[in-house]
């Protein structure tokens, strides 16, 4: 597995989601809401995929190749998020735009509440309690204070809450449009997003994952810090850069974003022609901390010039999702 890290973001996020995906596929109406489904007659000639902190924009070229056209529903899913998502990412989030042709469409949006494979939308809306920004709005007076102790207790028999009266429920975002592929032509399509992010406060040595002897207060959080530092291939050449080696109690900063590629595969396969921009924002200030990109990448990844990488791969089928990291620490 290629291992990629390069010099990179100032701009990062100071607490944090686990949002933002993935690719455009065919859906059909069913019970339920909108599901995805296999279209194996119209190809993905092109795409093209741009990932950055600020903003992620991905380009298509679909080729219906029946002799009809096809018309279909064409989804975009959002991955889940719950609680500990800030405000500002749940907000950006939403900020989606899709262009076909050139031209800018509208959109219905399907948003559910999952809690123990459930749909506990309507659940959630008779308790009163807005399923989209859980406890992350500052209007609202949390759980506690706004449910009775019957209605608490009957949450956390749902599942909806724990023991704290924390929310357990996670947020499913859909958005989707009808879409005529002509026959035997190229069709553009063209949509973007502000991402939200996750975030996970590390120290330096955390990244060794080697490393046996730790405080006792950092034992519970292992699991989840090793799940993320898997996820972004950070290789021991990063980690000598941000001072594992040397510094291991120097605090380090992880910013990532999550895209679903296998969602891909839901049109006929291979993606043709796939490339994968990482843009990172110019260093606007003197003095701040350094910043790398790290992720799991299968062949190279080459630099355009001093903000943007890229990788190319023709016939790509995807196997995995992109998990993009930005770390920053305060090495000079």
């Amino acid at each position: 597995m290629r291992k990629f890290a390069c010099f990179a973001l100032v701009t990062l996020f100071a607490n944090g989601a686990l949002l933002v995906r993935g690719d455009d596929s065919s859906a059909s109406m069913a019970a339920g809401g909108i599901q995805l489904r296999r279209e194996a007659r119209i190809s993905m000639e092109k795409e093209r995929l741009e990932i950055g902190l600020d903003k992620v924009a991905v380009e298509f070229e679909f080729l219906n190749e029946s002799d009809s056209d096809i018309t279909t529903e064409v989804a975009f899913q959002f991955p889940s998020y719950g609680h500990g998502a800030n405000e500002e990412s749940i907000t950006d989030v939403r900020k989606f735009h899709v262009w076909v042709e050139g031209k800018e469409l509208q959109y219905e949006t399907q948003i559910r509440a999952m809690a123990n494979g459930k749909d506990q939308t309507k659940a959630l809306r008779k308790f009163g309690i807005d399923v989209v920004s859980l406890d992350a709005d500052p209007s609202y007076d949390g759980i506690e204070e706004a449910l009775s102790l019957s209605q608490q207790k009957e949450m956390f028999a749902l599942g909806l809450i724990d023991k704290n009266q924390l929310p357990q429920w996670t947020v499913e975002k859909l958005s989707y449009w009808r879409q005529t592929f002509p026959a035997h032509k190229i069709l553009h399509v063209r949509h973007e997003y502000t991402p939200a992010t996750g975030f996970f406060p590390l120290e330096a040595g955390d990244l060794d994952l080697k490393r046996t002897h730790r405080p006792e207060q950092e034992l519970e959080r292992v699991p989840d810090l090793y799940k993320q530092i898997e996820k972004a291939c950070v290789d021991p050449g990063l980690r000598k850069s941000l001072g594992a080696l040397d510094k291991p109690s120097n605090p380090v900063e992880m910013v990532w974003v999550d895209y679903v590629l296998t969602t891909a595969n839901s049109w006929k396969t291979p993606i043709k022609d796939f490339t994968l921009v990482l843009d990172r924002p110019p260093v606007l200030e003197s003095g701040k901390s350094r910043t790398f990109v790290s992720l799991c990448w299968d062949g190279p990844i080459v630099r355009l010039d001093a903000d943007h990488f890229q990788a190319r791969q023709t016939n790509f089928v995807p196997r995995k999702e992109l998990h993009v990291a930005f770390l920053s620490s305060s090495v000079n």
